[in-house]
């Protein structure tokens, strides 16, 4: 799991990096948050593509749908950045 939590990073870092606000963690700060806690980080970045109603590119969307599952902590972030993904 530790192995796809980097995958999924790698791919939404950068994405959150380019639309993020100023109140918002950028791209170092994500990767502090992942270090120390991997679902944080991860949800800390679907928050800002939500807020900024980023579609994901194929792969990272098919990535997030595996820790994204009903139950798992980061299903109401998935299902938020699902909608998103099926509307555009």
């Amino acid at each position: 799991m530790c192995d796809l939590f980097e995958q999924l990073a790698k791919g939404l870092f950068p994405i959150a990096e380019q639309v993020h606000d100023d109140d918002e963690p950028d791209i170092e700060e994500l990767w502090y948050i992942f270090d120390h806690d991997a679902c944080a980080a991860l949800a800390s970045a679907s928050a800002i593509l939500i807020n900024h109603d980023v579609k994901l590119p194929d792969h990272l969307y098919e990535l997030f749908k595996e820790v994204g599952q009903p139950g798992e902590y980061l299903d109401e972030d998935f299902a938020d950045l699902e909608e998103i993904y099926l509307r555009k």
